[in-house]
């Protein structure tokens, strides 16, 4: 599958540059690729004119079933604040 193919190629980049630990595969499979956050409704797919104009058709199917798409937000969410927390969130200016 392409998107285990880039997100392999992601992991390698960051591990060349020392920053692995940043970085987590997760796999969801009868997920779509737009993973939003829990009891989001599945958006199979979406229009956008710009799109079209660059790549000639403006509609991206994001694909996905209800139920593990469902199920991949619910797992995943808590992963990515943890991972915003830590590696994203500023910390208190000391006074």
């Amino acid at each position: 599958m392409i998107s285990e193919f880039n997100a392999g190629q992601v992991y390698e980049r960051m591990k060349k540059s020392g920053k692995e630990h940043m970085c987590s595969i997760l796999r969801y499979p009868g997920a779509g690729h737009l993973i939003e956050p829990p009891y989001s409704p599945l958006c199979y797919s979406s229009f956008n004119p710009v799109t079209g104009l660059i790549f000639g058709n403006p509609y991206t199917v994001w694909g996905g079933e209800i139920k593990t798409h469902a199920q991949a937000q619910e797992d995943s969410w808590p992963k990515v604040l943890v991972f915003l927390r830590k590696n994203i969130a500023q910390t208190k200016a000391r006074l």
